[in-house]
């Protein structure tokens, strides 16, 4: 059966003129609805405006929240305030704890025994000091140290003779030792024996001639033998050796005084003051 031609013709677009032609290829109105528009809406700027304020407002209210799957957000750390140092109590606290647990494990470690007893002695604990040397003296015998701790410990407490009696231990262990020899020194000069002070801390000077202290009591054994310019000699050596011996400036002037040159021992005098000012800093 032929087909049926349309009533305008064959091309229907022949029939129209070119208005009726101009709004049958325009767009539909609709076909913004149907389709995907390329542009976002208009938005007022009224509108955009409160809406990024209250965005801004919300944003410092509350804290910002992370995304899912991403890193937390850390709020900016404080700074925290310096540790105070440790009082001499605390760190003598902290020792005492350390050296009893060597001492726990090794009984006859005679440097923890000197290192426990140096705790008590930091902490005014002379008795359980001198208690701790004894015991660790007893089982390790031949240790000269030790003898020469517990004897300065003795000293510390005015038992001279049981000082006296450690060192000389110590010296039979270890004839010409340095230490014992300055030590026994120091505890007959306390006990007013002089003459035997000086060949005492004479021979530890002998092997170390710039020791402070044997310097500083070889001059106030001197001083009280009337040896006032042999005195004056060592006890400016003590303080070449060490500038801030507060005593051993003092003892310095007093040998002046006594020398007839109170010029001199004023200054002296000063000099002690400034170094103690210095050991006080």
């Amino acid at each position: 059966m032929p087909k049926k031609k349309d009533a305008v013709g064959d091309d229907p677009l022949e029939s129209l003129d070119s208005a009726g032609l101009a709004e049958l290829l325009s767009e539909p109105p609709n076909r913004a609805k149907r389709g995907k528009s390329r542009e976002s809406p208009a938005t007022p700027r009224k509108s955009a405006a409160r809406a990024g304020k209250t965005r801004s407002d919300a944003s410092k209210a509350a804290p910002e929240r992370a995304e899912p799957g991403s890193a937390p957000v850390r709020e900016p750390e404080k700074p925290t305030e310096p540790a105070a140092a440790p009082t001499p109590s605390e760190v003598a606290a902290r020792d005492e704890s350390t050296w009893h647990e060597v001492l726990r494990r090794n009984p006859r470690d005679a440097e923890a025994a000197i290192g426990l007893s140096e705790a008590f002695l930091a902490r005014g604990d002379r008795e359980r000091a001198i208690e701790q040397l004894k015991n660790a003296a007893e089982l390790t015998p031949d240790h000269v140290d030790l003898r020469i701790r517990l004897a300065r410990a003795y000293a510390g407490a005015a038992a001279y003779p049981e000082a006296e009696d450690a060192l000389e231990r110590a010296l039979r262990l270890e004839p010409g030792n340095v230490g014992a020899l300055c030590e026994l020194g120091i505890v007959r000069t306390r006990k007013g024996l002089y003459a035997a002070a000086v060949e005492d801390l004479e021979g530890a000077l002998a092997a170390d001639p710039e020791q402070p202290r044997a310097l500083y009591y070889l001059g106030v054994c001197h001083n009280q033998l009337d040896r006032l310019d042999r005195a004056s000699e060592v006890l400016e050596r003590a303080v070449a050796a060490d500038p801030d011996y507060e005593r051993a400036w003092y003892q310095l002037g007093i040998v002046c005084d006594r020398k007839g040159a109170p010029e001199r021992a004023r200054e002296m005098y000063r000099r002690s003051r400034e170094a103690q000012v210095r050991g006080r800093d």
